[in-house]
């Protein structure tokens, strides 16, 4: 798929990303924590062409909420391919006795911040969000709602309505960040 100069900025960004790296276990049924190199290993939001297919994916889409609804369902793709969702939870609860599992943590959410980011910097440049927003701030409230959605999975387990949960994470980014379509 071509991708058109108006919507170029977002994939650029997102393919030149140097903080993304894939973390998903090799083999999910023998997932650990940790390899023999001491690499933590769990699904994290892709590899650098998913995330640039996701880039050229959205960039089209001319209404800003739904562009941000299919990058949050990336995400719950992400989150239940291979076991990523208990994976995470798992680093989550043995982070604090473990440095190895902090670092990796960080590393995800500066992902998940850094591609936010992105998609911030390209809703304010198409004239989505106020020329005034902090992307940064956006961005970090946005990895901290994808992050609750993760308790949601603990809680409520295959009772889980992933769209419900979904469109709650996006309704609240839309509220914190005034994202709404272009004026015409």
């Amino acid at each position: 798929m071509a991708i058109s100069p108006r919507h170029h900025s977002i994939v650029v960004a997102s393919a030149s990303s140097s903080g993304v790296r894939s973390n998903c276990p090799k083999a999910a049924s023998n997932a650990d924590l940790s390899d023999a190199n001491g690499s933590v290993h769990w699904c994290l939001s892709g590899t650098p062409d998913e995330l640039r297919h996701l880039a050229e994916r959205i960039a089209p889409i001319d209404d800003p909420v739904e562009r941000l609804t299919v990058a949050i369902d990336s995400y719950f793709d992400a989150l239940f391919h291979a076991s990523g969702a208990p994976l995470v939870l798992q680093a989550l609860a043995a982070a604090p006795a473990d440095a190895r599992l902090r670092t990796a943590l960080r590393r995800r959410g500066d992902d998940l911040r850094g591609f936010s980011a992105l998609f911030a910097r390209d809703a304010v440049r198409r004239g989505e969000m106020p020329a005034g927003t902090d992307v940064d701030e956006v961005a970090a409230v946005t990895t901290m709602l994808l992050d609750g959605a993760l308790v949601a999975v603990a809680e409520q387990g295959d009772a889980l309505d992933r769209d419900e949960v979904r469109d709650r994470v996006a309704r609240s980014v839309v509220a914190v960040s005034g994202l709404r379509p272009a004026a015409r």
